[in-house]
């Protein structure tokens, strides 16, 4: 695709703005667009520039999960008092209660950051899938047996009031045709 030397400037500022630290949403407002678009101006200039600059960028975004990682572990290793309506809640001995929720948040939240670092550095392996697929050649068994009902069907006498499919089928085991139901 080639692209206009105004979309190339547009696409360069969004990356600069990136790499000054703003937010997605922040360009787009900057820029007049939408987030979505934001993000895919920064990701075309990625494309567009020498590798250099691409890792510059990659190092601003690794020091920023650094930074939401630091922030993510004090959360996880400092005890935060539970809070019910604006108030702390308190045992039976009148001690603070942990609130057990803000240390699974945090959590949270360093996986999502340690998953988002491997995805930025390339350490997530591609995921195989493994599929199987039948192919049927012409003339197959499959084909015969359509073959064969298609006559079955074709030799049915249209006066007698059936819909034809009883001859094609065999009844369930243990049950008679002929017996009406």
């Amino acid at each position: 695709m080639t692209q206009s030397i105004e979309q190339a400037n547009i696409d360069a500022d969004a990356a600069r703005l990136r790499a000054e630290g703003k937010t997605y949403r922040q360009i787009a407002e900057i820029q007049g667009c939408s987030a979505q678009t934001a993000w895919e101006r920064v990701e075309r200039a990625c494309k567009a520039v020498p590798v250099e600059a691409v890792e510059s960028l990659r190092t601003v975004e690794v020091e920023r999960l650094d930074l939401l990682q630091r922030v993510a572990l004090e959360q996880l290793v400092t005890d935060q008092p539970k809070i019910d309506h604006g108030r702390v809640v308190r045992d039976d001995d009148g001690t603070p209660m942990i609130d057990q929720q803000a240390k699974l948040n945090a959590l949270d939240k360093l996986i999502k950051i340690a998953e988002r670092r491997a995805r930025l550095l390339g350490l997530d392996q591609p995921t195989r899938i493994a599929q199987e697929v039948t192919v049927f050649a012409a003339g197959s068994e499959i084909d015969r047996e359509v073959e064969r009902l298609a006559q079955q069907l074709a030799a049915l006498d249209p006066g007698t009031g059936s819909s034809g499919i009883e001859g094609l089928v065999d009844p369930p085991a243990g049950e008679d045709d002929s017996t009406p139901t």
